[in-house]
């Protein structure tokens, strides 16, 4: 049986991803480096740090939240970084 705070949780997964992989989406099909490597790396890597933070508490939740958020973060990232320098020649 799902409890009430997973059914939270998991919902607040589902508007943060939602919200990442329409932004990734939008960027991809918009051309627009829009992600700042200033704040990208900086977020990629706090993210890792929380990733095992998540693990060593063990919250499922926040595990699956990381993972897909590093994911995508680091897509975005690419993809702003491959769209400046098509956009410099």
């Amino acid at each position: 049986m799902i409890e009430p705070h997973m059914v939270v949780g998991f919902a607040g997964l589902a508007f943060l991803l939602i919200a990442w992989i329409d932004e990734l989406i939008d960027l991809i099909k918009k051309q627009k480096g829009r992600l700042d490597t200033r704040f990208a790396v900086p977020y990629i890597l706090g993210s890792v740090l929380l990733l095992i933070y998540s693990i060593m508490i063990n919250s499922v939740i926040f595990i699956i939240l990381k993972v897909v958020v590093i994911i995508l973060a680091v897509v975005s990232l690419y993809y702003s970084i491959k769209i400046r320098k098509n956009k410099r020649k």
